[in-house]
Order: C-alpha cells, then sequence, then structure tokens
C-alpha cells in the first residue's frame, strides 16, 4: 500500500485512496469533483449563452436587412448608419462575452457581464422594432445613458456628495 502513487489533482477515479491520509485525499477528491461538476454546469451555462448569442445576431440582423428593404424608411442613410454604429458596439461586447467564455467565466454573473448581455438585447429590440414599426424606435438607446445617470446617482453620488449631518433638534430650555 505504501508504494503506489499520490492521486493526481484531477481525481479522476474515485474514491481516491493513499496511505494512512485516506480520509483527507477522499475529501480532497470529493471538493475536486464538485468543482468540475460546477466547472462543467458553468460550461453548459456559457454554451447555451453564446448559442443564444449567435441565434440572436443571426434573427435580429436578417429581420433588419429584410424589413429595410421591405419598407425602406425615409431617411435611409441616418437608419444604416445607426445600424452599423450599434452593431459595431453589440459585436465588441458579443466578442468581448465569447472571450470570457472561452476563458471559462461565468457569463450569468451579475455586473458588468449582465450590463453587456442588456445591451445587445437592447440592440436586438432596436434594430427589429426600427424595420418592423416605426424608425423613432432609435430613441430607445436613450435608456442607457439614462439608467446610468441613476445608477450614478444611487451608487456614486453618496460617496461624491455625502449629505449633511442631520440637525439635532434643540430642546427649549425651562
Amino acid at each position: 500500500s505504501y508504494g503506489r502513487q499520490p492521486p493526481s489533482i484531477g481525481c479522476e477515479a474515485l474514491p481516491c485512496t493513499y496511505n494512512i491520509f485516506d480520509e483527507r485525499v477522499e475529501a480532497f477528491c470529493l471538493v475536486a469533483t464538485m468543482a468540475r461538476g460546477a466547472q462543467k454546469r458553468v460550461s453548459h451555462a456559457n454554451a447555451r449563452a453564446v448559442a443564444t448569442l449567435q441565434y440572436g445576431f443571426v434573427v435580429a440582423n436578417t429581420a433588419f436587412v429584410c424589413g429595410t428593404w421591405l419598407w425602406p424608411p425615409r431617411a435611409w442613410w441616418w437608419t444604416w448608419a445607426m445600424y452599423g454604429v450599434t452593431e459595431l458596439v453589440a459585436v465588441g461586447l458579443a466578442w468581448q462575452l465569447l472571450g470570457m467564455a472561452r476563458a471559462g467565466d461565468d457569463l450569468a454573473q451579475a455586473g458588468m457581464t449582465a450590463y453587456m448581455f442588456d445591451v445587445v438585447y437592447l440592440t436586438w429590440f432596436v434594430h427589429v422594432g426600427t424595420a418592423l414599426v416605426s424608425a423613432r424606435l432609435w430613441w430607445t438607446y436613450a435608456v442607457i445613458p439614462a439608467y446610468l445617470l441613476y445608477l450614478a446617482y444611487k451608487n456614486v453620488l453618496p460617496y461624491v456628495w455625502p449629505q449633511a449631518p442631520a440637525r439635532q433638534r434643540r430642546t427649549p430650555r425651562r
């Protein structure tokens, strides 16, 4: 039993046993297997998110191109310029998300990752809505700076301009 090699870090085979430290090594192998299971779940979730990005871009761009060719807008140069700019932003964010997925980061995490998905989804909504409903839906992009101002008001301003200390009530002297 002392001649066996220690288990590898990956702990491919369970149960892992090694000399007198059986309980510790088995616990380590269990934790490593659980971590690998969590990583597999993250990988599958990331694969679904990347597939959603791919399908979403295909559907939104196809709808925009077909919609603007079937019902040409009055200011076609403005519509196509806005489409190009917003599509570049969305593609840049999608490339960033794809790089994060390849690196093994969890795309379901809150924070900037969620905001990047929100901008991509908003872009798809605006592209499809502009092509099929109204050219005035470009104004929907005003939601992004409005939301950023709200976040700044909620999270940043209290640290920049702290509220004045509450005035103490004076009790009248008797």
